[in-house]
């Protein structure tokens, strides 16, 4: 009779829970905003996150959080996500994507403190890691980063901060994966875009003096699909936004000076720092990365050099590379159908 009245209890328990987790995890998008933040000491932001549901497979698990490149948004992520969640050829359905407003776009707010402009590539990672402490404690637990251009590189600086304090992705936030679509390269390794001075030049040409924020570098959107979308030739792809759809969809946003610096290694500043191997299989996160025959910016030969480094995987188990005549920097947004098939016999989303 006892174990009959356990049984029924535990059964009940069950229900309830199940019940609460249905009624407590929306099955439609939604918005969470993680306030004060402390970037520095006197210096704080609000972070805006935009969760994408799969209304197909509402869940709590397979939920990723999304980091964004360099002058884009949280919303150049919506056409890869949309064709995530209507076939994912790389694995398991997806149920959630957090993606993430960087500094001063979206809803994300301005710093406190100091002006937009200052603000530096380390306080985009500062902000990463308290995205996903903020997340955690809202009761959304991602498994799984993925990240485009300088987004892959805040994923690095962000290993490398918890590494250096003794712990690591894995340990701090259960990250079992990190999907990098194309990289920014760390100062240990040569990169063409950046030592000829062209990351410079692009820095130069678009620098604007804001009188609310500062300093940034503003690509207007007439510009932007030129720089994004363009293959080797300097042609725009065929899926590539129109300058009127980047303004309106949101795609476009200015990017402090100082973190543009910061990226090209321009003076006063260096390229991030960041070690060898802080994805070998002993951290516990599964590096996969994928890289662009079209990507002007980012040649493959060059991430799959960085992929060695940050893995210690010369066998490239885990690289994909992706070929064909319209495979440009922005692949995930002109063909996501496109980028996940090919990418599904190396990557595991």
């Amino acid at each position: 009779m006892k174990h009959l009245v356990l049984g029924i209890m535990a059964a009940a328990l069950l229900l309830v829970t199940q019940v609460a987790l249905a009624i407590a995890v929306p099955n439609t998008d939604y918005d969470i905003m993680i306030e004060d933040v402390e970037l520095r000491p006197g210096v704080e932001v609000d972070l805006h996150v935009e969760v994408y549901v799969n209304e197909d497979a509402p869940c709590q698990g397979r939920t990723f959080l999304a980091v964004h490149g360099f002058a884009h948004t949280a919303a150049t992520w919506e056409p890869f996500i949309e064709a995530l969640f209507d076939n994912n050829p790389t694995g398991p359905v997806v149920c959630r994507v957090a993606a993430l407003n960087l500094l001063g776009r979206g809803d994300s707010s301005l710093p406190t403190g100091l002006t937009y402009g200052e603000l530096l590539l380390d306080d985009h990672a500062t902000a990463l890691l308290a995205t996903l402490d903020g997340l955690r404690q809202r009761g959304v637990r991602p498994t799984s980063l993925i990240s485009h251009s300088q987004g892959s590189i805040l994923v690095q600086m962000a290993q490398q901060r918890l590494i250096d304090s003794g712990t690591n992705l894995r340990r701090r936030f259960r990250i079992r994966n990190v999907i990098m679509l194309t990289s920014v390269l760390p100062a240990e390794l040569p990169w063409a875009f950046s030592d000829s001075g062209a990351g410079e030049g692009v820095v130069a040409a678009f620098l604007t003096n804001d009188p609310v924020l500062g300093q940034v570098i503003d690509i207007p959107d007439a510009a932007f699909p030129g720089l994004f979308f363009a293959d080797l030739m300097g042609n725009v792809v065929s899926g590539a936004p129109t300058p009127a759809q980047v303004g309106n969809l949101g795609y476009n946003a200015p990017e402090p000076l100082n973190a543009s610096l910061q990226l090209v290694g321009a003076a006063p500043f260096s390229r991030p720092s960041i070690d060898r191997r802080i994805f070998a299989p002993q951290r516990g996160t599964r590096l996969f990365m994928a890289t662009f025959e079209q990507d002007v910016l980012f040649p493959p030969a060059e991430n799959t050099e960085l992929y060695k480094y940050l893995t210690g995987d010369n066998r490239l188990r885990r690289l994909a590379v992706v070929e064909g005549p319209e495979t440009v920097h922005d692949l995930h947004v002109s063909d996501p159908e496109g980028l996940l098939e090919d990418i599904a016999d190396d990557i595991d989303i």
